[in-house]
This record gives C-alpha cells, sequence and structure tokens, in this order.
C-alpha cells in the first residue's frame, strides 16, 4: 500500500496539461516555414547569407545615395554662394543687396576652407566607392 500512495502522491505533482499556446508571430511563423521546407542547416545558412548580404549592399546603396546627396547640396551652396559674391564685386552699387559685412561673411565662408574641406572630403569618398 505504501508503494501505491507515492505514485498518487507523484501524481499530484504534476501540473494539468493545458492547450498548447498559439502563435501569430509573423517571424516565427516564418522561421517555422523555413524549418520545415525540407533544406538542409547549410543551405539555411547558405540562404541567411546571401539576405545579409543583401542587406548590407541595400545600406550601402542607401548611404551612397545620402552622401551624393549631400554632395551635390554642398556642390549648390557653394556654387550659388560664390555667384552671389561674384555679382556684388562686379554689379553697380545699386544692384547690390548685400552690404559690405555681408559680402565679407561670403568671402569667409567660400574661402575659410570649411566648404573646401568638406567637398574634398566627401568627393574622395564618393570617387572611392565608384571606383
Amino acid at each position: 500500500m505504501g508503494a501505491e500512495d507515492e505514485i498518487k502522491g507523484a501524481n499530484k505533482k504534476v501540473p494539468p496539461l493545458r492547450e498548447p499556446d498559439v502563435v501569430d508571430d509573423a517571424d516565427s511563423l516564418k522561421e517555422a516555414a523555413e524549418l520545415s521546407s525540407g533544406l538542409s542547416s547549410t543551405e539555411l545558412e547558405k540562404q541567411a547569407n546571401e539576405k545579409k548580404f543583401k542587406r548590407r549592399e541595400r545600406f550601402k546603396d542607401h548611404f551612397e545615395c545620402s552622401l551624393l546627396f549631400f554632395l551635390w547640396g554642398i556642390t549648390t551652396l557653394i556654387a550659388v554662394t560664390t555667384l552671389i559674391w561674384t555679382f556684388h564685386l562686379i554689379a553697380p552699387v545699386s544692384w547690390c543687396w548685400l552690404n559690405k559685412e555681408g559680402i565679407e561673411r561670403l568671402q569667409t565662408i567660400l574661402f575659410s576652407g570649411v566648404g573646401g574641406v568638406l567637398y574634398t572630403i566627401f568627393s574622395k569618398n564618393i570617387k572611392n566607392r565608384i571606383d
């Protein structure tokens, strides 16, 4: 009788069965589909590496586009500033809208080297990426 009592007591410690959790997570379902696709682990790893490579290349493409946008923005600003500065040098005073202090600021911006340094850095970076 003592052995039967132990078995009954042991059964009382086991939690009752419950329904399995239903997972609606898209990533989990995708992973389950990939694992049940019949591909070996090396093939799955190869697919994962290809996807990782594509993500990296897509990021590089976006980064390059943003660099080009920034480069063209700097180029446009330098060109417009140069045109305004040149206009104020050759135009009659009655046509000019900047005073002497404003013209000096334009000269400082153009010839301080900040614009040139930024332009050089980004153009070299772009050129290295294109080559």
